[in-house]
């Protein structure tokens, strides 16, 4: 408990707080999601709901460990700038995991329910993407 709270108070370094508790964390979460999918709904609820708590956690800890380095710039300015580039990283992985959120809804909907594709999605292509946008209906 104490390492939850450790974390989401920002007292791990910039390192630590991304490269453990954000992405490896996210990796192992994704792969559980994709082999829940094939089961029944109940596991894949329980799974995204996990899923959300962990990446709001995630991404609370390693902006506070950010911001944290962000105000000390005065005793160590590589390490500030290392945490401009985290906030960066950490922006667009906000917008990947939409992405991601999307695509096992799809899959996941589609496999066990067998609901259609969205309107203008055809296979192989994200509605949430605009250079992937199509006029046509789905095929």
């Amino acid at each position: 408990m104490r390492y939850l709270i450790h974390h989401w108070r920002g007292q791990f370094g910039l390192l630590h707080a991304f490269l453990i508790n954000t992405v490896l964390i996210y990796v192992a979460l994704v792969f559980c999601l994709l082999w829940l999918g094939r089961t029944t709904a109940l596991p894949v609820l329980l799974g995204i709901a996990i899923f959300f708590i962990w990446f709001v956690w995630a991404l609370v800890g390693t902006a506070r460990s950010s911001l944290h380095a962000i105000a000390n710039w005065r005793t160590n300015r590589a390490a500030a700038l290392s945490a401009i580039v985290l906030l960066l990283l950490l922006a667009g992985l906000v917008y990947l995991v939409w992405l991601d959120v999307v695509f096992l809804a799809q899959d996941i909907l589609s496999a066990n329910y067998g609901l259609p594709r969205p309107l203008f999605a055809p296979a192989g292509r994200n509605i949430l993407v605009p250079w992937q946008w199509t006029t046509g209906l789905a095929s």
